[in-house]
């Protein structure tokens, strides 16, 4: 998600001085690659880097709910066969919070109504409800803001401060 190939990411390293010592690098472009590629274009199987990255759209989803998954107070579909693609909580009114996130108006992405059983972590078991991300253009979808609005939708939805109830629970 830091928008380089790793090629490019050590070109960068040796460049900047990152490292007391920069090694020889050989870099050989990807044939056909694009900035606006996406890995689907790269036409290769994907390989799932842990269980919670099972899809190829995986890091997307990691980059638009991690934030929210190390504040906790809320899950983000770990736990569940979703890991990273919503945000959903105990006594929420999953249509209330779809409802103010597509408010929102964010390009490339909507939000629809959830509800499941987390059948480990912090929710294990409890019925929790919320919203399901869909990228619907994930090149124009602003992934770390959706954070930041989920976390707002929540505070308005439903009286919720994660950052507060993280404060309070150190």
């Amino acid at each position: 998600m830091y928008g380089l190939t790793c090629g490019e990411l050590a070109r960068m390293i040796n460049a900047e001085g990152w490292i007391k010592k920069p090694c020889k690098l050989t870099v050989i472009p990807l044939a056909g690659w694009k900035r606006s590629s996406g890995w689907r274009d790269a036409g290769l199987p994907w390989v799932p880097t842990s269980p919670h990255g099972p899809y190829d759209e995986s890091a997307l989803f990691q980059v638009a709910t991690g934030l929210i998954g190390k504040i906790g107070g809320a899950s983000t579909g770990i736990g569940y066969p979703l890991p990273f693609q919503g945000v959903a909580a105990p006594d929420v009114d999953k249509h209330k919070l779809a409802t103010a996130l597509n408010g929102y108006r964010l390009p490339g992405v909507r939000f629809v109504p959830v509800r499941y059983k987390p059948y480990y972590f912090a929710f294990s078991n409890q019925p929790i409800a919320g919203e399901q991300i869909y990228f619907t253009e994930p090149h124009r979808a602003p992934l770390t803001a959706i954070n930041f609005y989920a976390l707002e939708a929540l505070k308005e939805v439903v009286g919720r401060d994660l950052f507060e109830a993280a404060r309070q629970a150190q």
